[in-house]
């Protein structure tokens, strides 16, 4: 049925052609820079915990975002509980609602939104925030039959009027984002996993981006990419590292206090 489902879906010109540049994206890959070993033991010197970086930056802000994640994950079961797929888990959701919240954003984006755990995070800090719109790319799961409707099933509808979703594959999403926002004030990466996947993506988005603009980056650990764009960018004091569970999670920040 998968086979099925995928091949139904490449019947349509645009998704054939997006399907063609994440297999294109993936074979011919950039090989990291660092070897699997040597990039684990830098990310393990440098990380920090989600509860100390957020504490720190403000304890009375981390509390309510826990407390708000916990209804988030909540209201999330119950709109998937219907659902018979597996979506994908719910990654960093306290750090990205923090962040949200913190940093008060006009302009959200991100890509990769499978179930919508992030998407309704956002979405929830921008609603108390009460200012704020969040652009969200995707690709649906093509291996779904109808996969569409499950983009974002997380998300309740009250909080829909504050989202733009796009499902045509990263690189026409981003494109038509960019021609309908001046900058981008919080972004969150979760889409394509590989080297130049991530690299395409930060290539159309980096004309938007500003010197207090928040980048936020799951699964880092995959290949040596964050490293590399740390560095070439001289962010080297302007980024941190989370592990959750298993994975890594990267953020480049604007210019913080000294012992944060």
């Amino acid at each position: 049925m998968k086979i099925k489902n995928i091949l139904l879906s490449s019947l349509v010109f645009n998704n054939f052609l997006v399907m063609l540049n994440k297999v294109f994206l993936r074979f011919f890959d950039t090989k990291s820079s660092l070897t699997k070993e040597d990039l684990v033991v830098w990310l393990k010197k440098n990380e920090n915990t989600i509860t100390n970086f957020c504490s720190t930056l403000d304890n009375n802000l981390w509390i309510e975002t826990k407390q708000e994640i916990e209804k988030i994950l909540q209201i999330s079961k119950e709109n998937l509980k219907n659902i018979p797929y597996d979506l994908g888990g719910a990654a960093a959701i306290d750090l990205i609602y923090f962040l949200t919240r913190y940093s008060n954003p006009k302009t959200v984006v991100e890509t990769g939104v499978g179930a919508g755990f992030s998407s309704f995070s956002i979405l929830q800090a921008l609603k108390v925030n009460n200012v704020g719109k969040l652009y969200s790319s995707d690709f649906p799961y093509f291996r779904l039959p109808n996969p569409t409707r499950y983009v974002g099933a997380a998300v309740p509808n009250e909080l829909k009027h504050q989202w733009k979703l796009y499902l045509d594959g990263d690189k026409i999403n981003l494109n038509k984002i960019s021609d309908s926002i001046r900058t981008i004030d919080l972004f969150h990466y979760d889409s394509d996993k590989s080297y130049n996947g991530r690299k395409l993506v930060l290539e159309l988005i980096t004309p938007k981006i500003h010197k207090d603009s928040w980048l936020i980056m799951d699964d880092i650990g995959d290949n040596s990419f964050f490293y590399d764009f740390v560095y070439s960018n001289n962010f080297n004091n302007r980024y941190k590292i989370f592990k959750i569970k298993n994975k890594w999670v990267g953020l480049i920040h604007p210019k913080l206090g000294k012992n944060i």
